[in-house]
């Protein structure tokens, strides 16, 4: 389904913090990043499309669904969001952690089918052999694999995820984003969040980039280049082509702005 983001605004207080979005992403099974620095508006978005945070005005369209309008229920049905980190006060197994993604479906009491459900997904992100370890005893990209198992048992019409990779090294940074992709070649499109230009080129298809609140850019591959990264990032690079996609070489900071 196609997202349009129509005329929005979100304000912390009277601090504005969205201005005025306007933007619209095929529903294609791929990878949408949403790209800019620190304080820039990118989580906010994503909660704002999740129903996380009520925007001040404007309208989040899913196909011809209005989801600023809907109830938490409804919504979940549709949208699964896998944020950052999660915080639990108490010990949850990776089996029941995943299967709180069936929730919107099967309510308080899953089905049989909900669990069958729930190992399927398991055993496809290979996290059988930490099925029944706490959540809060695995390392960080354990946790994301199980964060991103748990939005796939939901079976979404659109997937969020807000910075998937910012907690992790180099080895499970690649291997969360190649999983992310893989799955969504089955037919699920995702936006997600990042401050890596280099993994959203390697991996993303189509990119909205923000600056203080506004869209600075929508399109494919070639709106990641050096013009952008200068005025968006304050950093003079140099921008490479390449068969995986564009490869960044920063140079050096170009102004004072803080990234």
């Amino acid at each position: 389904m196609e997202l349009k983001v129509k005329n929005l605004e979100f304000s912390y207080d009277e601090d504005p913090v969205l201005k005025d979005l306007n933007f619209s992403l095929s529903g294609e099974p791929h990878l949408n990043a949403v790209l800019g620095p620190n304080g820039s508006g990118k989580s906010t978005l994503l909660k704002c499309i999740n129903g996380i945070l009520s925007p001040d005005s404007g309208e989040v369209r899913l196909g011809s669904t209005e989801l600023t309008s809907l109830t938490a229920a409804k919504l979940s049905r549709l949208i699964a969001y896998v944020p950052q980190k999660e915080m639990l006060n108490f010990p949850a197994p990776v089996f029941d952690m995943v299967m709180m993604g069936r929730k919107p479906h099967a309510g308080f009491r899953p089905s049989d089918e909900d669990k069958k459900r729930t190992a399927e997904v398991i055993r496809d992100m290979k996290l059988e052999e930490i099925a029944f370890r706490n959540f809060n005893c695995l390392s960080g990209g354990q946790q994301q694999k199980v964060l991103i198992a748990r939005a796939l048992v939901q079976d979404p019409e659109l997937m969020l995820l807000d910075e998937p990779t910012s907690s992790l090294d180099l080895k499970h940074q690649l291997e969360v984003m190649e999983i992310i992709s893989n799955k969504l070649k089955r037919g699920i499109p995702a936006l997600v969040a990042m401050h890596d230009l280099k993994l959203a080129g390697r991996f993303c298809q189509e990119f909205v980039i923000m600056n203080e609140g506004e869209i600075y850019a929508k399109g494919g591959q070639e709106v990641i280049n050096s013009r952008s990264i200068a005025e968006v990032y304050g950093v003079e690079a140099e921008v490479e082509i390449s068969k995986s996609g564009p490869i960044i070489h920063p140079v050096k900071s170009a102004c004072t702005k803080a990234v």
